[in-house]
């Protein structure tokens, strides 16, 4: 984030850094789902993530046209919270099912 943020406004290409995001986070959140379901992660844990993610493209979507600072705002704040809170939760749970089987 903070190359991007040095670089002044009108010289960031928002429309393809956005949509290599947006490329990036599917195919990030189809890996990280599959791995979830290989692990046996519960249903209702998956089900929840996967909210997350899909809540998260949409809302990026909505983004569009909006100015930078928004947007890295945005994801910044979210990858925080997701990575602290939701896939902390997925290590927590393998950890568990290992130290268990």
């Amino acid at each position: 984030m903070n190359a991007v943020e040095s670089v002044p406004e009108h010289q960031i290409d928002t429309p393809r850094l956005m949509g290599e995001l947006a490329s990036y986070a599917v195919t990030h959140f189809a890996d990280e789902e599959a791995y979830m379901r290989s692990i046996g992660y519960p249903a209702e844990l998956l089900q929840k993530h996967l909210a997350h993610h899909a809540a998260f493209l949409k809302r990026l979507d909505k983004l569009d046209g909006a100015a930078t600072y928004l947007i890295l705002d945005y994801i910044q704040e979210w990858l925080l919270l997701h990575i602290m809170n939701e896939d902390r939760q997925i290590g927590v749970f393998e950890r568990s099912r290992s130290s268990n089987g």
